[in-house]
């Protein structure tokens, strides 16, 4: 069935013209379910037909009768058309880009102060603690006496004794 001159080399399409011919053939003696099945497609490819024509005019007075109903629109109608499409999506959207612009800026004084929460006040503490800290430790220390002397010194510098 597959070697009919109504289907493709490939084997997967019907070749329309010779189908045509195909069902007309099987329509006077149907005798297989290939002779059943090439009278359904040539069918369906008819129906097909049919209905693309039928859309095909139906887009066509769609096309007609909107364009009557533009022309008819009074000005007053179209502005409330041109507000509707375009003004209102545009407003909506501005406000929208504030509301963005605004949420970013929050998030970035956050952040700022998530970054700054220990201040220089507080480090200024933190330092002196650690210079405390630093100098009895270097009272543990033991050495000669040029050691001990430039502990001695770095003490000094830190503001111990």
């Amino acid at each position: 069935e597959k070697s009919s001159p109504a289907i493709n080399e490939d084997g997967t399409a019907f070749v329309a013209s010779e189908l045509k011919k195909a069902a007309k053939e099987a329509a006077r003696h149907p005798e297989s379910n290939f002779d059943r099945t090439v009278i359904k497609a040539q069918g369906l490819i008819d129906e097909e037909k049919d209905l693309k024509k039928r859309l095909k005019a139906k887009s066509s007075e769609l096309h007609e009768t909107t364009k009557e109903a533009i022309e008819r629109l009074s000005d007053e109608q179209c502005r409330e058309l041109l507000v509707a499409k375009w003004i209102d999506p545009l407003q909506s959207r501005l406000v929208s880009l504030s509301d963005s612009v605004i949420e970013e800026f929050i998030a970035r004084v956050l952040s700022l102060n998530k970054k700054y929460e220990t201040t220089y006040s507080d480090i200024c503490t933190q330092i002196d603690e650690v210079e405390a800290e630093f100098a009895q430790m270097l009272d543990q220390l033991t050495g000669n006496d040029y050691d001990m002397a430039g502990i001695a010194e770095l003490k000094h510098l830190l503001g111990g004794e």
